[in-house]
């Protein structure tokens, strides 16, 4: 028994496209991000000082965690 291996070039212009979509999905994800880190951050903005010390931050320690939010 022969063991042949089809090879098949991609259509002209589909790895191109590929990238382009991929480009755009990730364009997405990355503003998807970065709006619920600014969502957060507004939101820990309007809590008091008792009650940003009751979860354990500081009011300086906000903009660093929405940077890493808007990061991951």
């Amino acid at each position: 028994m022969s063991s042949r291996q089809i090879v098949r070039t991609a259509p002209l212009g589909s790895i191109a496209i590929f990238h382009l979509v991929a480009g755009v999905e990730r364009l997405f994800a990355a503003t998807a991000a970065w709006r619920n880190a600014r969502i957060t951050e507004r939101e820990l903005h309007k809590l008091s000082d008792q009650q940003l010390e009751d979860v354990g931050l500081f009011r300086g320690q906000i903009s660093d965690i929405a940077d890493e939010l808007s990061r991951a």
